[in-house]
């Protein structure tokens, strides 16, 4: 169930981050961290 906590982390912080830093894409770097979120969350699997 970290898997829900970790996108909603995302989730929450995404829009503090635009706001923090304007001049970064956000698309791309929301990308990058819910494909580490996931990963983190397969390492429980394996």
């Amino acid at each position: 169930m970290r898997g829900i906590e970790r996108l909603l982390a995302v989730k929450r912080s995404t829009p503090a981050m635009a706001e923090a830093l304007p001049d970064l894409p956000m698309p791309e770097t929301v990308m990058v961290r819910l494909v580490r979120a996931t990963i983190a969350g397969m390492g429980q699997y394996f």
